[in-house]
C-alpha cells in the first residue's frame, strides 16, 4: 500500500476532526434527554449508522479505485491456520457472551449491570424501539469500525512501522473516537481494539473481529434493555423472559 494525499487527510480527520465531532453529538444527545426529548436515542443511533456507513462507503470506494488488493485491507477469507484461529476465537467469544447473559437471567433481582455498561448507560436502549435501532447500530459498529480502525488504518501504519507499532497506532486512534466516554473510556477502548487488532493480524482477516465487535455492542445493549425492563417490573419482578420483538431481534 502507497498512502495518498487523500488518505493522509483522512487519518487526519480520524485522529483530529472525528473525535471532536462525536463529543459534539453526545453532548446534544445528553442535552435533548434532560430536556424530554422524544425518540432522542434513536435519532442519536440513526446519526452514528449513517456517518460510519458514509465514512466506511468512502473509504472502500477510494480503495476499490485505486484498484487494490481486498486481502490487504483485511477482506479477503481467512484459510488454513488463520481460518482455524478465526473460528476458535469467534466460538469462545460468543461462548462467554452467552455465558454473561445467562448469568445475568439466572441473578435475577440481585442482577447488576457490568461497570462498562454503567459509564455509558445514558446512551443504551431504554425501550423497544431503541433496542431494535441499537441491534442495528452494533452491526453497523461491528462493520464499519472494523474495516476502518482494522482494516485500513493497521495497512496505512503498516507502510512504515512494524506490525506491533502499527497496532498501537490504529488501537490509539480507536481509543481517541471515543473519547466522549473520557479518559479511562478511551483506555478500555484502545485495549479492546488492540485485542481486535491482534486477531486481525494473526487471522490475516477482519471477519471475526467483525462479527465479535458487532455481538460484544449488540449484547451490550440487549442486557441493558432486559436490565431496564426487570427495572421497571417494579421490586420483586426480576430479570423476566421477553419475547424476542422486545430485544430488538
Amino acid at each position: 500500500m502507497e498512502p495518498t494525499i487523500i488518505e493522509h487527510v483522512f487519518v487526519l480527520a480520524l485522529i483530529a476532526y472525528f473525535p471532536l465531532d462525536g463529543r459534539k453529538a453526545i453532548r446534544r444527545l445528553r442535552r435533548e434527554l434532560d430536556d424530554g426529548v422524544e425518540d432522542a436515542r434513536i435519532r442519536s443511533y440513526r446519526g452514528t449508522v449513517l456517518d460510519l456507513w458514509i465514512k466506511a462507503t468512502l473509504m472502500v470506494g477510494y480503495w476499490a479505485f485505486l484498484d487494490r488488493s481486498w486481502a490487504e485491507l483485511g477482506l479477503g477469507l481467512p484459510a488454513g491456520r488463520g481460518l482455524r484461529l478465526s473460528l476458535w476465537a469467534v466460538g469462545i467469544g460468543l461462548g462467554v457472551m452467552v455465558g454473561q447473559y445467562v448469568h445475568l437471567v439466572r441473578a435475577g433481582d440481585d442482577a447488576k449491570l457490568p461497570a462498562g455498561i454503567q459509564e455509558v448507560g445514558y446512551m443504551m436502549p431504554l425501550t423497544e424501539r431503541d433496542s431494535r435501532w441499537f441491534s442495528g447500530l452494533s452491526v453497523t459498529a461491528g462493520i464499519c469500525e472494523e474495516l476502518i480502525f482494522r482494516g485500513f488504518l493497521l495497512a496505512y501504519f503498516g507502510t512504515w512501522f512494524d506490525w506491533p507499532l502499527a497496532l498501537l497506532c490504529s488501537s490509539l486512534i480507536f481509543g481517541l473516537g471515543h473519547s466522549y466516554q473520557g479518559p479511562a473510556g478511551v483506555l478500555k477502548t484502545a485495549l479492546v481494539g488492540a485485542a481486535f487488532g491482534g486477531l486481525v493480524l494473526a487471522t490475516g482477516s477482519v471477519w471475526a473481529s467483525m462479527i465479535l465487535h458487532a455481538a460484544t455492542d449488540w449484547l451490550a445493549g440487549l442486557i441493558t434493555y432486559r436490565y431496564r425492563v426487570a427495572d421497571r417490573a417494579g421490586p420483586g419482578g426480576g430479570v423476566r423472559e421477553m419475547d424476542t420483538s422486545e430485544a430488538g431481534f
